[in-house]
């Protein structure tokens, strides 16, 4: 009667199956997702195994998506064959028994049966005897899979310490660029001041040159023809000098900017706009100036001056010691920029070369806004950028204060910067 059951119960769960499936088949196209649990069980292994495989041809024609959960070795190798199928587990833990719920693309999984069996307490022997009925194709697969598996695991090791060094290279590499940098400027800092202090030398013994000529002039043991050309070969050495010392670091034009003030009117010459100047920061050769309804931080050497201003710039003429009243920094340029400016910056997966003229960027959008505090997330790691991100707050002038993130700011891999009103 068991056995009878058991036959019976067996062909119900079959017919079962085989009906839903009959119904997929019918329905399922393009758009379908199609999730089969245990395809070809219930009947005999090798024809439930052929029907599965006919099944997912059926559903890849039909350019279905589908999972499938199997214990027939043959579709795990129709998986491996097939063009646009592929294998799948979910990892499971030998020793507990439980799954861990990691999934690996591209295996197979394993049965595990004679493990489970054994630490179920199945007799050894039982197992040992089990394990000899097996076909020596079936162990030679196992045992691949296995191989296989070990690999990963090895690859996916290596792939991390790669990761690592990699991150580490790119570390050192930063700092040997800024090292480099330093020497660099080092380098043109002394040549300079070699070739300013040969000028002034130079300048002096000219000088002096020039009164002995005179001197000599006068009591006639020199002549005009003799004169000329010593003075002429000293302006020429002069010349070279003065030529040496721009080259290695030429002075910048500036149009009359050494003179502006706050209030003053002028041009932003790349903008072609009229404005007032309403601060300046001489360190960073910036200074705010107010275009419209709009503030904006440029270049002093980008702007000149207007010796009369438009009708249109009156209104904000009353600009003087407290050159920020009745101009209220939620005007409509900061009202509709604020409402998608966020409080906090990651610059984590930047160089020290791209962050800079992000945050700088930045902090001018938070100084204009009015915002502060505002969060720099530079993470941890092993320091570089958060100098960096210190060394350039320092030479921010409208930065009020700046300090390392609290425990639930993010400890070390933030830093909360507070901007002047």
């Amino acid at each position: 009667m068991a056995q009878c059951g058991l036959i019976e119960q067996n062909l119900s769960t079959f017919s079962s199956h085989m009906k839903y499936i009959v119904h997929i088949l019918r329905e399922a196209d393009s758009d379908s997702l199609v999730l089969l649990d245990e395809l070809g069980a219930g009947t005999d292994p090798t024809e439930g195994a052929a029907l599965g495989m006919a099944v997912l041809d059926f559903l890849s024609k039909e350019k279905s998506r589908v999972i499938a959960t199997t214990h027939h070795d043959s579709l795990k190798t129709y998986a491996y064959l097939t063009k646009g199928v592929c294998n799948a587990r979910v990892e499971f833990n030998e020793e507990t028994l439980k799954p861990t719920f990691e999934i690996s693309i591209g295996l197979p999984g394993k049965s595990c049966a004679f493990i489970i069996a054994q630490k179920l307490g199945l007799a050894p022997e039982v197992v040992s005897q089990a394990q000899s009925f097996l076909s020596q194709e079936k162990i030679k697969a196992d045992n691949l899979i296995e191989k296989i598996e070990e690999d990963r695991k090895i690859i996916e090791k290596e792939k991390n310490l790669i990761e690592a060094a990699k991150e580490e290279s790119i570390g050192i590499r930063d700092k040997l660029e800024k090292e480099l940098n330093e020497i660099e400027e080092n380098k043109k800092e002394i040549i300079l001041k070699a070739y300013r202090e040969a000028e002034k030398i130079l300048k002096e013994t000219q000088n002096k040159a020039e009164k002995i000529i005179g001197r000599l002039s006068k009591k006639k043991v020199l002549g005009k023809e003799s004169k000329g050309p010593l003075l002429e070969q000293m302006q020429a050495i002069s010349k070279e000098i003065k030529d040496e010392i721009v080259k290695i670091k030429p002075e910048k034009k500036v149009t009359g900017n050494q003179n502006i003030e706050i209030g003053d009117c002028v041009l932003v010459k790349s903008l072609n706009k009229k404005g007032i100047i309403l601060s300046i920061f001489t360190k960073s050769e910036k200074c705010k100036v107010q275009i419209d309804n709009m503030k904006m931080l440029v270049s002093i050497f980008d702007i000149e001056k207007i010796d009369k201003p438009d009708k249109a710039l009156e209104k904000y003429g009353h600009i003087e010691n407290g050159f920020d009243r009745g101009l209220g920094r939620k005007d409509s340029f900061s009202l509709s920029k604020i409402k998608t400016f966020r409080n906090e910056i990651s610059i984590r997966q930047l160089t020290i070369e791209e962050a800079r003229p992000v945050l700088e960027k930045y902090l001018d959008d938070a100084y204009l806004l009015g915002v502060s505090p505002v969060y720099i997330i530079h993470g941890k790691g092993k320091g570089i950028l958060r100098d960096e991100v210190k060394k350039m707050l320092d030479k921010t002038p409208y930065i009020k204060s700046f300090r390392t993130g609290g425990t639930k700011e993010g400890g070390i891999g933030v830093t909360v910067v507070y901007l002047e009103k």
